[in-house]
């Protein structure tokens, strides 16, 4: 059995089709066999492309990140791991600057220098799962916006970042005329260079690689800021106009959230398929029946626990063929916007109430 794994391709067969399906445990079982085994697993580390579960230890963490390679890893999920700190990722996210995908919710033991190398480094991520981080705030969600602001627009107008150094030349800025040189000079240098057969090319490839290398910019498809606390409408206002690409948006159980964000899901975020909004007790029908009537994309709203959203956003939503997820405790006061459910209201403890009576 092991001959014939071993007769098998690594980068072809054994790497992208065999160990993927593989749990961790399996990995490091393996890994422990024997050295050829051993040599196997080090090399699918250093080019192993996503780490979809949750990771249960710091030593696991380090042996499959310490030979990541920077072109490699795109997926990095550290949902609920409590041990994850700024140091175990600070060196992956300076290494791995092509992740697609980050999961680090509920990783309460991180800062917003983290979210700082993610803005800086992984300029190319799609999704992003931050529910339940605390230390998720308005500044550093402003600091990405303004980063991927400034991006887009070098992009677009590539001159707006130039050095005025290199827009004059040196020459633009001497105060003395610079020193004449014969239209002659250099002329047969160049001349016998490109007589030769395969000098023009190794000219060629010269000033390709003289040339600014543009990193690929990514547009964020996915985003979860689900309980962060922090958070408040202001820094919306900018924020989904920057990212208007975003097509799944998880903000449940955000206290400020009002309105004055679902208007602005409305006017920027025209590819939004799915929204999540539940237990956000100051949304109104106004709302939602504003996202509702200007997102073409949506299909699915969760609206669980939304005491400020009754029958008639939700009967609107449905008509538009919108699938809204409420609650049953909830569908029984649907009926006015003024009535609230009576688990709301304190009780009286059991001790107290005489039934005798």
């Amino acid at each position: 059995m092991v001959a014939n794994l071993f007769s098998l391709s690594w980068d072809d067969i054994i790497f992208p089709s065999i160990l993927p399906l593989l749990s961790y445990t399996d990995w490091l079982s393996l890994r422990c066999t024997s050295r050829l085994l051993c040599r196997l697993i080090k090399d699918f580390f250093s080019k192993n492309r996503a780490l979809h579960h949750t990771i249960p230890s710091e030593r696991i963490f380090r042996l499959m990140t310490k030979d990541s390679n920077s072109q490699c890893l795109r997926v990095l999920v550290l949902s609920n791991c409590t041990w994850v700190t700024d140091a175990h990722l600070r060196d992956v996210l300076k290494i791995c600057r092509k992740l697609k995908k980050i999961d680090l919710t509920n990783c309460s033991a991180l800062s917003q220098g983290i979210l700082q190398l993610l803005t800086k480094n992984c300029e190319e991520l799609e999704e992003m799962y931050l529910g339940g981080c605390g230390w998720v705030e308005n500044v550093g969600l402003e600091y990405h916006q303004d980063h991927h602001a400034r991006l887009k627009n070098i992009l677009a107008d590539p001159s707006s970042n130039l050095d005025p150094l290199a827009i004059f030349g040196k020459v633009g800025l001497r105060t003395l005329p610079p020193r004449k040189k014969s239209k002659f000079s250099g002329k047969d240098d160049l001349f016998s260079r490109l007589s030769v057969p395969d000098e023009p090319l190794k000219i060629y490839k010269k000033h390709v690689k003289m040339e600014p290398v543009i990193r690929r910019q990514g547009s964020l498809k996915v985003l979860d800021l689900s309980k962060n606390y922090a958070l408040a409408d202001n820094i919306f206002d900018s924020f989904f106009e920057t990212f208007n690409k975003i097509t799944h948006l998880y903000l449940a159980e955000v206290p400020a959230l009002t309105d004055r964000t679902m208007k602005n899901i409305a006017v920027y975020l025209k590819d939004l398929v799915h929204l999540d909004i539940s237990l956000n007790l100051r949304i109104t029908d106004k709302g939602l029946v504003t996202v509702g009537r200007f997102s073409p994309n949506l299909k699915s709203v969760n609206v669980i626990g939304c005491i400020g959203i009754t029958s008639l956003s939700t009967s609107f939503l449905r008509s538009k063929q919108i699938s809204v997820s409420s609650s049953r405790r909830h569908s029984t006061f649907e009926g006015s916007a003024d009535i609230h459910p009576m688990s709301l209201y304190p009780t009286l403890p059991k001790h107290l109430v005489n039934f005798n009576l």
